[in-house]
């Protein structure tokens, strides 16, 4: 489920959810390969994130977006009636190519394609999944503002009909030791992004605090609750709602209510007014004093900063917050921004670790009181010290009477 801001005015499909018993998704426990790869995550403009695959026998370069909102994997064909692409795929150039003659189409809460299922050899960094099937497509709408060539999704497989997602099709064939994948996401003109199939990398989780988030695979997506919402330290709402946790959204979207109050918080704040999303005149670091967005999500407090559901040039942010149409939460990427995430499977759940931005600033804040602190407890020292000497000095001067 992608969605971005090139196309500003989306408007999700409605999603009927109610709340019931967690549903466990486990593969086979055979044996596996030890091996995991980091690559590099490509941006446009901190508003959609993508990679580089090769499919097919020679393999041939096609960009597709990260998606944790679908599950379906699809391509252009070279005579597609389609967005505009940097690559499209020939089928006929492949030697491991299979057209399963099964038309597909995929409607997103913004965009279609139509295609032919089909299988064939995607590879990412070296990782290779052979018969991988995905949809090879002749037509696609209202997708024009989409950077990328094609699409992964990395959802569960309810949504792609029963049919392995890529990882799953990794670990099914013993390329990588664990159904899991790992997200960095930056901004390209600050850091790189970067994502890792089969395990995690370090350097992002060491010496962090791991918050964890148990999903429940009922439909399909990366899927939790929601227990309550508060926004710069004010009680939001405190009922319960399903909460989509979507690399492929560029924005974050609630009930109407809660969303309402927010941006009404915003507004007393800042010179604000609509259009498609809420635009507030101010400078960046003006509007960087927002205020946090806090959700509890199962045990866990979840923080997003200003940075991160603000998109900011010159004097204008966009308010990164929307109406979802229903009574469900959407994160999108401003949580991808906020934290690195480890996506398992098997469990299933996700991890979360506040990324390195946010634990310096954090680092920096204590560091700063640490200082204030000394400060005061150094200048209470001498000024004690100048007291206690002055007494000495006036006992020293006493003349008493005789």
């Amino acid at each position: 489920m992608f969605l971005y801001l090139i196309l500003i005015a989306a408007s999700l499909a409605h999603i009927n959810l109610s709340i019931k018993e967690k549903k466990s998704f486990r593969l086979s426990s055979a044996e596996k390969i030890s091996l995991s790869k980091k690559t590099k995550v490509n941006d446009y403009y901190a508003l959609q994130y993508y990679a580089d695959f090769k499919l097919g026998s020679p393999g041939q370069t096609i960009s597709m977006i990260l998606d944790t909102g679908s599950s379906y994997a699809w391509v252009p064909n070279i005579n597609c009636s389609c967005h505009t692409t940097t690559h499209q795929f020939s089928a006929s150039a492949s030697s491991t190519y299979k057209n399963l003659s099964i038309e597909k189409d995929v409607e997103y809460g913004m965009g279609y394609i139509k295609g032919t299922l089909s299988t064939d050899v995607l590879s990412i960094n070296g990782l290779k999944a052979e018969d991988m099937k995905f949809i090879l497509v002749s037509q696609s709408s209202d997708l024009d503002g989409l950077a990328a060539d094609g699409l992964v999704g990395l959802a569960f497989n309810s949504l792609s009909d029963g049919y392995p997602v890529f990882v799953e099709v990794l670990y099914e064939q013993n390329v990588i030791e664990k159904p899991v994948f790992s997200f960095y996401l930056g901004e390209s003109s600050k850091k790189d992004s970067f994502i890792t199939f089969g395990g995690l990398e370090d350097e992002y989780t060491k010496g962090k605090t791991k918050q964890i988030i148990d999903i429940y695979t009922d439909y399909g997506f990366w899927l939790s609750i929601i227990y309550s919402v508060s926004f710069d330290s004010n009680d939001i709402s405190n009922s319960a709602a399903w909460v989509i946790l979507d690399t492929g959204t560029s924005a974050i979207y609630g009930p109407s209510s809660d969303v309402q109050k927010i941006l009404q918080m915003l507004k007393k704040k800042y010179t604000c007014y609509y259009s498609n999303l809420i635009i507030c005149e101010c400078s960046k670091s003006s509007c960087l004093k927002a205020g946090n967005l806090e959700f509890m999500i199962g045990n866990e407090n979840i923080i997003i900063t200003p940075e991160n559901y603000l998109y900011c040039e010159d004097e204008y942010c966009w308010v990164l917050i929307g109406d979802s149409g229903d009574r469900y939460w959407l994160l999108g990427q401003p949580l991808f921004r906020e934290y690195y995430t480890v996506h398992d499977m098997s469990i299933p759940q996700m991890e979360l670790y506040r990324n390195k931005e946010s634990e310096i600033s954090y680092k920096v804040f204590w560091i700063i009181l640490a200082i204030i602190i000394l400060c005061g407890i150094g200048a209470f020292i001498v000024y004690y010290f100048l007291k206690n000497r002055n007494n000495e000095n006036e006992n020293e001067n006493y003349m008493p009477l005789t």
